[in-house]
């Protein structure tokens, strides 16, 4: 069976994206354009889907448009750049384990695949066609720098803004029926959707990054030295010593932190109506510095022959110690959140929190690993960064917009509501910030009683002006989108803003 030409799958791919996209926001048409991208990498050369890292991505950006559909918010689209983006470098290097490894295989396959595709030979006798397409290839690049320079300059003075403008006019009066006729946004999508085809379809990097993981490995290897009695070995007990006394004085340390912590933030904390910024925003920051440099303290005692020492059992008993308190640091972090988040109420930082704290405590069990088993930064890198992309996707599963507006107002009995804040929250919310004015004035006139120096600088009546605006300008706009730009989420809000206006 003859297999399909990669630069005519390319092609086709091209036009499929300019027909989905160009005029048309994410939505059904990225789950589709997924679908037909990889059923068309795997149709080209199904053995890179042997390669787990090829099948991590692929799955993610299939993954991330689902999400996309459900929920309609910004973040899966984020992470379904992100995904298609490590599956070019997956794609580019498939014996490559490691994503920091996949990342820089994924640049340098930016300019590689573009230079593979367009990459042809032209002959001196080529044909009329070849001749006119070789023509459009070369002066491309020069049109488009002469447009970039030329708007930058018009942009810059008024007098060759002027001159720019005639030039445009000029060339517009000339070819403007045929820029129509070709519909010029269309073809630039098709053109964009080109360069994504060719980024999966001709993935290229250079050999020696292949070369670098081979030279990395998951576990350390002991450095030996000529003599069993030098300097070395000398200097290998000093640096025992001195690490032992650092961590006992940084464990005695962290544990009147921690004391301190249990008696302030666990036991005995009581709000007194402050804004909570010193105890959360700055405190948390800090506190999050202190934990990731302490895993970079552990890392440089732990970089090489001081795994192998052989009476280095208590250094490694005080640096387990030493990470479990770190562990209960960042426990502290979420209890300062879970308070801020209860006189306060949900935002987006304070939901990152949680995430982030999860990230740390994959990083410190890991660090652990590393310090028990004689494991390798590499090890650390590849574990740590998998278990980050893994948490980045996680986050989309969910649509925090909805999230925040239903438990903010759900609480506003008890937790301060900023009204303001959740008047920009994304359209999927506007169903569930709907709210009737005289139950907006009577709540802020209990928050002004709760909350005397947090008083919200946005009336109720203007943030339900607001809100409505949003309401009827998004139930015009949803009405002339397009099945492609289709989610769930946004049909849901639609389906319960028409049902509200039945009800009235």
């Amino acid at each position: 069976m003859k297999t399909a030409n990669p630069r005519f799958v390319a092609k086709l791919l091209a036009l499929l994206f300019g027909t989905l996209f160009h005029k048309y926001e994410s939505g059904l048409n990225l789950f589709i354009f997924d679908l037909a991208i990889l059923l068309s990498l795997f149709h080209l050369d199904k053995s890179k889907f042997n390669s787990a890292a090829v099948k991590l991505f692929a799955a993610g950006s299939v993954l991330s448009s689902l999400l996309l559909i459900l929920n309609g918010s910004a973040w899966p689209v984020f992470t379904h750049h992100l995904s298609l983006f490590l599956l070019g470098g997956a794609l580019a290097m498939p014996e490559l384990k490691s994503i920091h490894n996949h990342f820089f295989a994924a640049v340098f396959n930016i300019g590689l695949s573009i230079v593979s595709f367009f990459k042809r030979k032209i002959t001196v006798r080529a044909g009329r066609s070849q001749r006119v397409w070789y023509v459009l290839r070369v002066s491309m690049i020069p049109i488009l720098v002469v447009v970039l320079f030329g708007t930058l300059y018009s942009k810059a003075s008024p007098w060759f803004g002027e001159l720019w403008l005639s030039i445009r006019s000029f060339l517009w009066e000339i070819f403007g029926d045929i820029f129509q006729l070709l519909n010029i946004w269309w073809i630039s999508s098709c053109i964009f959707g080109l360069f994504i085809s060719a980024y999966l379809l001709f993935a290229k990097s250079y050999s020696y990054m292949e070369n670098v993981e081979l030279e990395q490995s998951e576990d350390l290897e002991r450095k030996k030295k000529a003599k069993m009695f030098s300097f070395s070995s000398m200097a290998l007990k000093r640096e025992y010593t001195i690490a032992i006394v650092t961590f006992v004085a940084l464990n005695l340390l962290i544990l009147g932190q921690n004391i301190l912590d249990v008696v302030y933030v666990w036991v005995g904390f009581e709000w007194k109506g402050e804004f909570l910024k010193q105890f959360v925003h700055k405190g948390t920051y800090v506190l999050i510095i202190s934990i990731l440099l302490s895993a970079a303290l552990v890392l440089y005692y732990f970089r090489a022959n001081l795994n192998f020492f052989e009476k280095n059992k208590a250094l490694k008993i005080l640096v387990y110690i030493w990470l479990a308190q770190n562990a209960f640091l960042a426990l502290s972090v979420i209890a300062r959140n879970i308070w801020y988040i209860q006189y306060f109420n949900l935002a987006y930082k304070r939901i990152g929190v949680f995430f982030f704290i999860l990230a740390v405590g994959i990083g410190l069990v890991s660090v652990m690993m590393k310090v028990k088993h004689r494991k390798s930064v590499y090890y650390l890198l590849r574990k740590n960064l998998l278990a980050v992309y893994l948490i980045v996707l996680s986050i989309g599963v969910f649509n925090w917009d909805k999230i925040i507006a239903e438990y903010n107002f759900a609480h506003s009995d008890r937790a301060f509501v900023h009204l303001s804040f959740l008047s920009s929250l994304g359209d999927a919310a506007l169903p569930h910030l709907n709210r009737d004015l005289e139950d907006l004035k009577s709540m802020k006139q209990e928050q002004i009683k709760k909350f005397r120096r947090a008083e919200n600088p946005m009336s109720p009546t203007d943030y339900q002006n607001l809100v409505n605006r949003r309401i009827n300008n998004y139930k015009a706009n949803y009405e002339s989108k397009h099945w492609l730009e289709w989610n769930y989420s946004d049909w849901r809000a639609f389906k319960h803003l028409e049902a509200e206006q039945d009800l009235e």
